[in-house]
């Protein structure tokens, strides 16, 4: 099962490379081998070059730039993105981890043979791997976590916190709900297969595979859905409309079905003019057959 949200594990995550020199700032969960990762950095292809690097004694699985350096001579020549993937291993947690190191680096030179790559920023290497998963189809959630480094590594600050991104082994799709009856900025709910999402806004947006699922739209003090529950089987990107009308409304119509009932059977006949019920008595077949005796 894949978690929704990091676990306490800041123990099992070193927070730097080996070296010293360059900061833990990606975490993947769920289904993460250094391979599956890498086959999802979308835009990024494998590196022909990088100096060695280990974590925990282990050497990266995978190592890959962004733009594509290959046709330059020579190769690697910044600026580019560049990233390190350590596989972990499985975790009966967090399924199976990889961590990964990315920076944004170009290239000085002294002399034409004594160029070197020089670092020059942690976070927005960061981001831009978060922005390449976040358009993703095999991204299940995306969110921060907090590795206790905040310092400068190789003279450029690191805030600390690491992009936490869990991953699916197979494509998913996003099921928006969303809602309409309810005021401005009130709080609902929807239950997908026993995890509940909340928010203020019209739409609740959840990610996930393909398969079958069941929800339960939340309770609304003053509110009922127009279908308190439902099934849908999730192949691509859908919808699901949530129509809520107020408590108030509904007993307002009752009263208003009553009283027309009420008026259909005592022999009135009825109208209504400004929301108001004016009555017109219509005299019994009984009483009409009195006159008419009396008449005679």
């Amino acid at each position: 099962m894949l978690l929704s949200h990091p676990v306490h594990a800041t123990s099992l995550i070193p927070s730097q490379t080996d070296d010293g020199l360059d900061p833990i700032n990606l975490i993947f969960t769920g289904f993460a081998p250094a391979s599956w990762v890498a086959q999802n950095l979308v835009g990024w292809n494998t590196s022909p070059c990088s100096e060695p690097k280990t974590l925990d004694g282990r050497t990266y699985d995978a190592n890959m730039e962004t733009p594509d350096t290959r046709g330059q001579l020579p190769p690697c020549w910044g600026p580019r993105y560049h990233i390190r993937i350590w596989d972990i291993g499985t975790d009966p947690l967090l399924g199976h981890v990889s961590l990964a190191a990315v920076h944004h680096e170009h290239t000085e030179c002294t002399r034409l043979v004594l160029c070197h790559h020089v670092i020059d920023s942690w976070e927005k290497a960061e981001a831009m791997v978060r922005s390449t998963f976040t358009s993703g189809n095999v991204t299940l959630l995306i969110t921060s976590h907090w590795l206790n480094n905040a310092r400068l590594f190789q003279g450029i600050p690191n805030d600390g916190n690491a992009t936490w991104i869990q991953l699916s082994p197979t494509p998913v799709h996003s099921v928006t709900f969303q809602e309409t009856g309810l005021p401005a900025n009130a709080p609902w709910s929807i239950t997908l297969n026993g995890t509940t999402s909340s928010s203020t806004s019209p739409n609740i947006t959840v990610r996930s595979r393909e398969s079958a699922y069941s929800y339960k739209i939340g309770n609304v003090p003053g509110f009922v859905p127009e279908s308190l529950t439902g099934n849908f089987n999730l192949t691509t990107d859908r919808i699901i409309l949530v129509k809520f009308t107020s408590t108030r409304a509904i007993q307002e119509a009752a009263n208003q079905r009553s009283m027309l009932l009420l008026l259909g059977t005592s022999g009135a006949a009825w109208s209504i003019i400004g929301g108001a019920v004016v009555v017109k008595t219509i005299l019994t077949r009984r009483k009409s057959s009195r006159q008419e005796m009396g008449a005679a």
